[in-house]
């Protein structure tokens, strides 16, 4: 099969126009990536909507795609539109400020210029689309001059090899200037000749000063651009504040600095010498695992998803505790932890574990969402000593944060956990539970029940812990009204005439149920392995692997039997929906049993679209059709927040069931 995939460059692929467009297709889903990274760290909470930032991804490619057969060349301005993108998040720091009642959004500094969250994402959102509608008019006028499938082929290739670099770029926890400066280089040959050229390598020469500016006093782990302070509270000892993505968001210090809250599991506990086994999920810099330490514990397992943050703790925490022959730390994420640990603890700290990003651009999850579920406080149960308790504390800014908490607790335990509500602290809470929460010392204060108005739980298939209920925050509506303004007015600006009488509509279609697609695998696959960034770019990998496979099988065997592999494509979709992940996962290759489950129906998908793609008599419009219907389909996962992940997969069946009803084109009209 993949000997059938290889292209022949002298028959159907002229040299020159494969190079461009490999490299071309290689920097465009490298840059996307970049993007996605840079936009998060400059603009503040710009994290939370990284999904924003791809979707204007996807009308910038759509965009330049429509306009493939413009006489003028935009490419050229491509290098200053990224100087101009990188140089004004870097410089005026502009904040998101979101005020929504029903959602919550950890905040806890102020930028220069604070901006309603509207301004500043769809601001983002413009200039990202701009940037990417100028790089893709010449990859639409390669895909316009060769074979569909082959060009499709070397384009998937390319971003294939994207993904790889910069997955190893998060591996090694690069700067900014380094995972940049390779892009650089190879742009510049791909660009027109002549005197513009050169000038549009000064441009990239600037770009490449500015971030490296922009990398001076900072590291970046694979989820965070990390920066800190040190200030000296007593003039001896130092204290260090880590900022994430410019919030300050955790900070290393002496014991007798830290706040209270730390040290109050250990003092309501009682007799101490029955909690010498701890679990710390969320660990950080380690602030948590010094005063297990400090309390006697025998055995500390440290639970925390970011290398980068670990390393600083390792460096820099004046209480060393992560250079204790007593603790062992795991760089993981800690919902995966559970699921393959045998060992039982008699108590399980979250300390503190809320991030300020989302695992994956494709969909609205935080990094800490499957650790604040039903299933997940199960897991903890199952790892609890008989005398056992699991002690939450944070502060969570809105009251009705602890009341859902107490009662996904009180829903797993079988009994009300007991909260302290610390005065004078910003619903500072802390929750106690477990079966020995029923002989705990009483809190410097009363301790407080839940509330009977207390929120829905979350659990896996809806893991919004920080939705009051299920519902569509109106932020979001916003969002998804100017996405679909702005698409619109492109699409009436950019496309020259009569190009719109080849928009394809079945490959729209698949645009968008195949977003939700990738969505509901990359959401499954979390859950199964972790939400981490190695699993979301092996998704990733394997979805481009997928569609690779089936360009060759669609090469190999011809115009396909639509009736078969409709039926093939939503008999996968049937059993991806009602395999039960948490119950395969438990069995022995369970996991990657019911990773190979998800990855079919998208292996088929790709064949279905490969063999409309491949008819197509204006294979740049059709890849727009595509492109633009997936941003469709980005704003459709939204409803998740309604309705949870599983029903995602209804409107990929009524999306594919429409494209299997639409007439086949004449033969003939393709390559």
């Amino acid at each position: 099969m993949l000997r059938n995939m290889r292209v022949r460059w002298s028959d159907e692929l002229p040299f020159r126009d494969a190079h461009r467009l490999a490299i071309l297709s290689f920097v465009f889903l490298y840059y996307e990536l970049a993007c996605i990274r840079w936009a998060s760290a400059f603009v503040l909470y710009m994290s939370y909507y990284a999904n924003i930032v791809l979707l204007a991804c996807f009308l910038g490619m759509g965009l330049g795609m429509l306009a493939a057969r413009r006489s003028r060349t935009w490419i050229n301005a491509f290098p200053l539109s990224m100087f101009l993108f990188l140089g004004l998040t870097y410089f005026f720091e502009v904040q998101a400020a979101v005020r929504e009642e029903g959602v919550i959004y950890f905040y806890s500094t102020r930028a220069p210029f604070q901006t309603p969250a509207e301004v500043a994402v769809g601001g983002v959102f413009v200039l990202v689309t701009v940037q990417f509608m100028l790089l893709s008019q010449e990859i639409g006028r390669l895909f316009a001059r060769l074979a569909p499938l082959r060009a499709y082929a070397v384009n998937i290739g390319a971003s294939l090899v994207g993904i790889l670099a910069f997955a190893l770029c998060s591996w090694l926890s690069l700067p900014a200037a380094s995972w940049l400066a390779p892009m650089f280089l190879l742009l510049i040959p791909v660009l027109p000749a002549g005197r513009l050229r050169l000038a549009n390598a000064v441009v990239l020469l600037a770009a490449f000063v500015l971030v490296f500016v922009s990398d001076l006093g900072a590291r970046w782990s694979p989820y965070y651009r990390l920066t800190y302070k040190t200030i000296y509270p007593d003039g001896t000892h130092p204290c260090y504040f880590i900022s994430v993505n410019g919030i300050q968001h955790q900070s290393m210090q002496p014991n007798e600095y830290k706040e209270p809250f730390y040290r109050l599991p250990y003092v309501i506990l009682g007799d101490a010498s029955r909690y010498r086994r701890v679990l710390v999920i969320g660990a950080g810099s380690g602030s948590d695992v010094a005063f297990a330490l400090l309390y006697g514990a025998e055995r500390v397992q440290a639970v925390e998803i970011d290398p980068g943050i670990v390393r600083l703790g390792r460096e820099l925490h004046p209480e060393r505790p992560y250079s204790d022959s007593r603790v062992v730390v795991t760089v993981n994420d800690a919902r995966d932890f559970l699921r393959h640990t045998h060992d039982t603890y008699d108590l399980v700290v979250f300390g503190l574990p809320d991030s300020l990003t989302l695992t994956s651009a494709v969909a609205n999850l935080r990094l800490e969402s499957y650790l604040f579920t039903r299933e997940c406080f199960e897991a903890v149960k199952a790892r609890l000593a008989p005398s056992g308790v699991v002690i939450l504390y944070n502060r969570y800014r809105r009251p009705w944060l602890v009341d859902k908490l107490g009662r996904m607790l009180t829903e797993v335990f079988g009994s009300e956990p007991r909260i302290f509500l610390w005065a004078n602290y910003g619903y500072l809470a802390t929750l106690v539970a477990g079966p020995g929460s029923a002989h705990l010392l009483d809190p410097p204060g009363p301790w407080m029940g839940v509330s009977p108005n207390a929120p829905p739980s979350a659990h896996d298939d809806w893991p919004f812990l920080y939705l009051f209920k299920p519902s569509l925050p109106p932020i979001y509506m916003r969002f998804g009204v100017f996405v679909i303004i702005i698409s619109v007015l492109g699409i009436w600006l950019i496309a020259p005439p009569g190009t719109l009488r080849s928009f394809d509509p079945p490959l729209a279609l698949m645009g968008a149920a195949f977003m939700l697609l990738e969505t509901s695998a990359v959401v499954r696959l979390s859950l199964l392995f972790g939400g981490t960034w190695r699993v979301n770019a092996a998704v990733f990998t394997g979805v481009l692997v997928m569609v690779l496979v089936a360009v060759g099988v669609r090469s190999r065997i011809g115009p396909v039997r639509r009736v078969w592999w409709f039926s093939a494509l939503f008999a996968s979709l049937l059993a991806v929906g009602l395999l039960p992940v948490d119950r395969f996962s438990d069995l022995p290759g369970g996991g990657w049993l019911a990773a190979a489950v998800t990855m079919v129906p998208i292996m088929i998908a790709n064949v279905v679209f490969a063999d409309r793609f491949a008819e197509s008599a204006a294979p740049h419009v059709g890849l727009a059709s595509n492109v633009l219907g997936a941003i469709a389909g980005g704003l459709m996962e939204y409803g998740s927040m309604l309705f949870g992940y599983q029903v995602l997969l209804i409107p990929v069946a009524i999306l594919y069931a429409a494209v299997a009803a639409w007439p086949r084109r004449s033969a003939g009209t393709g390559s």
